[in-house]
């Protein structure tokens, strides 16, 4: 049983600018028209990402046409969930889909050359957040280890972003791009609806969201059983919940990692 987890074809709700915090306002930068936007092709993955590259994002439904070349993630920049390394925990690789040969073939990093520069364009922006987005600019690749717990509750099943599935089957653990559509629209659903609960991601406020959600579905007493079970399963023998802090632009950012690969067929292999 899941709250978050159906897939509607891609998330774009109706929201204008204004309805935006300014914080997420300040994401949404103004295009000059002279400068050219790289396709995602062939041209792109051979394109010189030392200069300012022009692409689409999406959030909340609005077109952000960020401006950003990449940058070198800084050894220093620390994250409460832990720092960012692709040497230990959980890394989410974004791989070309199908496999051709023996291995998976990593996406260039190019194709997430966009995703960097959210510290210089918005000097508030959590630093959490700045340091996935960079990560993914450098590497294609995203360090989720610290979210594997908030994505399986979102979506109701349990090792999601560890490909679970897939491996029980004696097959990859990769998730392919219809599998990174469904995380990414489970995430973009639970950052919007979490819009009237504040910037910061708690436990405590992941739990209301899920609430609000069921209570005005059907099934919704069975469905708050199911979620009350889930809940009380992530608190340890003390019955203290996670830890959990997030943000909204963290996971904005993580689910926008998912949507790129769904949306240039690209596939997800869960390294641990």
């Amino acid at each position: 049983m899941a709250v978050f987890a159906q897939d509607q074809g891609g998330f774009a709700p109706n929201v204008s600018d204004q309805d935006l915090n300014p914080l997420v306002r300040g994401l949404l930068a103004t295009v000059p028209a002279d400068v050219d936007n790289a396709t995602h092709d062939g041209a792109r993955a051979n394109a010189d990402i030392s200069r300012v590259e022009v692409v689409d994002l999406t959030f909340w439904g609005v077109a952000w046409r960020g401006m950003g070349a990449v940058m070198s993630l800084d050894a220093d920049l620390a994250s409460p969930h832990g720092k960012v390394e692709s040497d230990m925990g959980l890394d989410n690789v974004a791989v070309k889909w199908p496999r051709t040969g023996r291995f998976y073939d990593p996406v260039a990093p190019a194709e997430f050359v966009d995703f960097a520069g959210i510290g210089d364009r918005v000097p508030d922006a959590p630093r959490p957040a700045v340091a996935l987005a960079d990560h993914i600019a450098e590497t294609g690749t995203a360090p989720v280890s610290a979210f594997t717990e908030l994505v399986d509750l979102l979506l109701g099943l349990d090792g999601v972003l560890y490909a679970t599935d897939a491996a029980a089957e004696d097959e990859d653990p990769v998730i392919d791009p219809d599998g990174c559509a469904w995380i990414a629209g489970g995430l973009e659903r639970f950052v919007t609806n979490h819009d009237h609960f504040g910037e910061e991601v708690t436990f405590e406020s992941v739990a209301d969201v899920m609430r609000t959600a069921i209570a005005g579905g059907r099934l919704a007493e069975q469905q708050m059983r199911w979620l009350d079970g889930r809940l009380a399963a992530l608190k340890d023998d003390n019955g203290s919940a996670p830890a959990w802090d997030f943000s909204r632009i963290e996971l904005i950012v993580l689910a926008r990692f998912y949507r790129r690969c769904a949306d240039r067929g690209f596939a997800v292999y869960a390294d641990f």
